[in-house]
């Protein structure tokens, strides 16, 4: 009975995307872990220097996803993000930060990082995030836009939704369907439905998790109570 329960534990683990997470503070390593390793779907591995990192890529393939962070030991600029982007190859790399400039993250997207994660992102938002560069996206935080004076949709689109378009909302970051946030609200599905594409619309989301992700960061959710 013990070898069979040990084939489903494996079999479930290989189902599970691998997240590594490669910050040389002890802290930030353990919270995103926890975050990460609460959704079902994930499984992560910590590293605290450039060079653990790279011999986990060559030792065990390649992650679903690298967080790796700049001034970790052995980081000495953007090449070595250029180079963990080779090693991981064809998976993603996303720089994770506290502090990163602007010029930085440019560069380091230029190098074939696929976004940006501060580290004072929210859990929710930290989770949405990083289901939206494993869909293939690449995430920045509105900040970046906003300092680059290009349009951003989250502030201004955001303070335009109504409170029907902010319970939705909600019921979207909580994970639920079309049907469960119908039910939850008491409205039909072709009401939510309608909703859901008021908001992509007004949050100019690419798809639900970019709306979530959209949602969480600029603290909407939170103002809808």
């Amino acid at each position: 009975m013990g070898d069979i329960f040990s084939d489903i534990d494996a079999a479930d683990t290989a189902q599970r995307r691998r997240i590594l997470i490669a910050d040389d503070e002890t802290l930030v390593r353990d919270i995103l872990a926890l975050y990460l390793n609460r959704q079902s779907g994930f499984v992560t591995s910590t590293c605290s220097t450039l060079e653990e990192v790279h011999t986990a890529i060559e030792r065990d393939g390649p992650f679903d996803a690298v967080l790796l962070d700049f001034a970790m030991p052995g980081v000495r600029g953007v090449p070595d993000v250029a180079r963990t982007v080779e090693l991981n190859h064809p998976e993603p790399v996303v720089l994770l930060s506290g502090n990163a400039s602007r010029e930085v993250v440019f560069a380091a997207l230029s190098a074939g990082a696929k976004g940006f994660l501060p580290k004072s992102l929210s859990p929710r938002a930290l989770i949405n995030a990083v289901n939206f560069v494993l869909a293939g996206e690449v995430f920045l935080p509105s900040s970046i836009h906003e300092d680059d004076g290009t349009v951003q949709a989250t502030g201004k689109a955001a303070s335009g939704l109504t409170g029907q378009e902010r319970r939705v909302l909600a019921g979207l970051c909580e994970g639920m369907s079309n049907k469960e946030i119908a039910r939850h609200l008491e409205l039909s599905e072709v009401t939510v439905k309608m909703h859901m594409r008021n908001l992509m619309q007004k949050l100019g989301a690419k798809n639900r998790t970019h709306a979530a992700l959209i949602a969480l960061e600029s603290r909407v959710v939170e103002a809808a109570g």
